[in-house]
């Protein structure tokens, strides 16, 4: 397969991140040097702005970023946009997973509200969830044990909300409507006089699927769910192979994948 990439759309974890949330040495100068090359660069993530700070490196500030699942567009240290779920609707949503026994987890203005035990690799930013008050939602993440839970989460959403299950069906990740990865590339493309044509996109998760559907070129990870190999032009290797990393060498090089 061979592509003319303009821009390129990179999930962290379980895609750029390895399991010890560690970006390889050569794939980060890949990215570097496609950048350099004049290609746009998009960082596309569920993970909140205070962790994308630090999982990568410090250049990776001069790249756009698409944190919360497109909540949030920054780039060079700045919001550019915000697409957040309104304070009465997270608080009206709240009580009702709440009512029905369901974990809940707000995070807003970077900053994560719980009651719950986190597990020891969280990136700071926690307050309890009863101080949650005045903030609109970047997103809600449910914690679920069963489809059952799934489905009764769905149910009690909102027409205005949007959800995804992700980390292996244990998580849901609720956002305003049109809130998600795919629209927050696009209006980063369209601010850049580009499109999706012009986009190579990496992801593993079920909140990749859209993205990866859309893209030019979207590669999966050997390690993605079933929905995400579906929908991938390519598959590479495993985020612990660092996949990313074969692919952009191979790219650069000016040689087709796969």
């Amino acid at each position: 397969m061979r592509t003319v990439a303009k821009a390129f759309a990179f999930d962290l974890d379980g895609t750029l991140l390895s399991s010890q949330q560690e970006i390889s040495l050569e794939t980060a100068s890949s990215i570097q040097s496609l950048s350099e090359k004049g290609c746009l660069i998009i960082i596309a993530t569920a993970r909140p702005v205070r962790a994308v700070k630090l999982l990568t490196p410090a250049w990776f500030n001069n790249y756009y970023w698409a944190t919360c699942n497109g909540a949030w567009i920054c780039r060079d240290g700045s919001v550019l946009a915000r697409t957040e779920i309104p304070l009465k609707e997270t608080l009206d949503l709240m009580e009702r997973l709440v009512k029905h026994g369901l974990q809940v987890r707000i995070e807003a203005n970077d900053t994560l509200y719980t009651d719950a035990e986190l597990a020891s690799g969280f990136i700071g930013g926690r307050r309890p969830l009863q101080e949650y008050r005045e903030l609109d939602a970047c997103k809600i993440l449910v914690s679920v044990t069963s489809d059952a839970e799934i489905r009764k989460t769905k149910e009690i959403l909102g027409a205005n909300l949007s959800m995804v299950v992700t980390d292996g069906a244990q998580l849901v990740q609720v956002a305003w409507k049109e809130c998600n990865k795919l629209n927050a590339v696009k209006t980063i493309l369209s601010m850049e006089g580009l499109g999706l044509q012009d986009l190579v996109a990496f992801g593993d998760d079920n909140n990749d699927i859209d993205l990866l559907r859309a893209a030019g070129v979207g590669i999966a990870m050997a390690n993605a769910t079933p929905g995400v190999l579906e929908v991938a032009d390519y598959v590479t290797t495993s985020n612990d192979q660092d996949g990313v990393g074969e692919v952009l060498r191979t790219m650069l090089k000016g040689e087709p994948i796969g």
